[in-house]
């Protein structure tokens, strides 16, 4: 009896620290979408820990957000860059994003599409998390991220756990939408 509860503790204390992994939710992905949805994911993780010098995980995303807050604006890197042009190859890209020529350059840009598996998704996470289903709701109704909502996703995504790859991929997404419309 005494092994078990100890073990039980044990699972418990290990549990609470253990981060919470990306989630297929309800298979919307296809297996090889999924996989680049990880990869997006550990791209955007390693520039934010190389760019803000810190561990854990999510100190380099606070650290964003404040910046963001403090100067009204992304920060400025090529390698964030760099991984918004690369998604565009990815075979997810159309199940979050749809793209079009700018009007004054022959620049590919994106933005989040409407009707799609990823407003799906950010419906299924936002259950968990009330700023995300407000986050989604907003999207939703205007079919864009508003400055409104750019400012407020900066000031309220703090507040949810950045342990949780699914935020945290909602995260990077934002970001890559906002630095590529």
């Amino acid at each position: 009896m005494k092994k078990t509860i100890v073990f039980l503790i044990i699972m418990a204390l290990f549990s609470c620290n253990e981060e919470q992994k990306l989630k297929n939710t309800n298979g919307l992905f296809s297996k090889i979408e999924f996989q680049e949805l990880n990869l997006l994911l550990h791209d955007f993780d390693s520039i934010l820990i190389e760019e803000y010098n810190t561990s854990p995980i999510k100190n380099a995303y606070s650290e964003f957000s404040k910046y963001v807050l403090k100067n009204n604006t992304i920060p400025s890197n090529s390698k964030i860059d760099s991984l918004g042009k690369s998604v565009i190859k990815y075979n997810v890209f159309d199940k979050i994003w749809w793209s079009y020529k700018s009007s004054n350059s022959d620049k590919l840009k994106y933005n989040l599409a409407s009707q799609s598996n990823y407003l799906k998704y950010l419906k299924l996470i936002g259950e968990q998390f009330d700023f995300i289903k407000e986050y989604t709701n907003i999207i939703e109704s205007t079919s864009d991220i508003t400055p409104a909502l750019a400012f407020g996703f900066a000031k309220n995504i703090q507040l949810n756990d950045f342990e949780n790859e699914n935020i945290r991929l909602i995260f990077a997404i934002h970001y890559l939408t906002l630095l590529n419309r």
